[in-house]
Parts: C-alpha cells; sequence; structure tokens
C-alpha cells in the first residue's frame, strides 16, 4: 500500500477515487467510509484498519501490513 500511514483528507480520497466534481459536503462519503469499515471488520474482528483523524482526514493503520484483507 502506497499510502499507509498517511493521511489523506476526504478531499484528495474523493479527487482520487470518484471526480472532481463530486461534492465534498455530500454525505456518501462518509457513508462509503462507514461501509468499508464494517465490511473489513467481519473479517478482522476489532481491528480498525481505516482509522480517522479528526478534522484531518484518513489513514490505513500500520497494523493493515500484518493482516491479508
Amino acid at each position: 500500500m502506497s499510502n499507509k500511514d498517511k493521511v489523506l483528507s476526504a478531499g484528495e480520497i474523493i479527487e482520487h477515487v470518484w471526480d472532481s466534481d463530486s461534492d465534498l459536503f455530500s454525505n456518501s462519503f462518509k457513508v462509503h467510509i462507514n461501509s468499508l469499515k464494517k465490511k473489513l471488520a467481519v473479517h478482522l474482528g476489532d481491528k480498525e484498519i481505516i482509522r480517522n483523524t479528526r478534522g484531518i482526514g484518513y489513514f490505513i493503520a500500520e497494523e493493515a501490513n500484518n493482516e491479508t484483507v
């Protein structure tokens, strides 16, 4: 993973995943992140791989390096 442990803002993630015209204030981004977290929890249990740094962005935790998803 090239951005492991690097905090990316919601805007950076949206720009990379969706087109640049996407609405940053839409709730759909948070819904997608929460959906990914739930799907990962099914396979990894209590380990939270996608983490949030409040007011800054999201990152993939170091533990993700040791897990197979």
